[in-house]
């Protein structure tokens, strides 16, 4: 007579559940680390589109309305973007608030929209077009934005970490040939919003005078582990001299200089 067999053993049945436990951890570490390279291949690529969209809003050196429908006797020449500012934009005069996030802010560029006289060097150019990003009231000149880097990832220098990068960017167009330029800051930022919560006017003009402005290549840093050290930095590089949004781009690991082995 044949016996049947009556089940499973214990060892079975723990082999059959540390198996599927392993099988089980395996799948949700894939699936983990997948939306975590998707979050952070997000934040990278959302904050090269940012500074390429500067390109876009500076290629056409637009007249600005009077309010009335006539011609206004200023026009709009660029972007300014700051890294690193110490107040944000709710802040007014007299009450600086805190920018404690790794927000980065892009200003309009505005001067007056004819001159006489005639300059060749950009940043000359400028400033005797009075263009600033604050008016002689203390205000903005124009409209202001903040970008803010995508699931926690924040934007820092070269083989630079616990803190956010400073610097900025000049994007504009020369008043007269209306060539685009693109000037760099490294090291340090433009108070924007500190300024105007001191009430003082056309902070850019200090800067257009002096030697603070370079065209050199920038490099940005992303970590996608806040200010803590990382080996995962992708690098999005400002090329030197950028005329357009093709000089924004994202690198490769052979040539990130965000990387630790470089």
């Amino acid at each position: 007579m044949i016996k049947s067999k009556g089940g499973f053993t214990l060892i079975e049945v723990s082999l059959f559940l540390a198996i599927t436990g392993l099988l089980f951890l395996g799948v949700t570490i894939g699936v983990q680390n997948s939306i975590f390279q998707q979050r952070y291949n997000d934040s990278v690529q959302s904050f090269a589109e940012f500074l390429r969209s500067a390109y876009a809003k500076t290629e056409n050196v637009q007249g600005l309305g009077d309010g009335t429908g006539g011609k206004s006797t200023m026009a709009l020449y660029g972007k300014l973007i700051t890294f690193g500012e110490e107040c944000n934009l709710s802040s007014r005069s007299g009450n600086c608030v805190a920018n404690d996030s790794d927000e980065v802010f892009i200003y309009d560029v505005i001067g007056k929209a004819s001159n006489k006289s005639a300059f060749s060097k950009p940043l000359s150019a400028l400033a005797n077009y009075g263009a600033d990003v604050l008016n002689e009231d203390g205000d903005l000149a124009g409209m202001a934005e903040s970008f803010r880097p995508n699931w926690s990832a924040v934007i820092q220098g070269v083989r630079v970490y616990n803190e956010l990068y400073k610097g900025a960017v000049l994007i504009t167009r020369h008043p007269q040939s209306g060539t685009v330029y693109t000037y760099v800051m490294n090291g340090k930022t433009i108070e924007v919003n500190k300024a105007r919560s001191e009430n003082r006017k056309k902070i850019l003009r200090d800067y257009l005078s002096g030697n603070e402005f370079k065209i050199e290549q920038a490099d940005y840093c992303i970590n996608p582990n806040g200010n803590q050290e990382s080996s995962i930095r992708a690098d999005v590089r400002l090329k030197s001299g950028a005329r357009n949004a093709s000089g924004v781009e994202v690198m490769p690991d052979d040539d990130n200089w965000c990387l630790e082995a470089k």
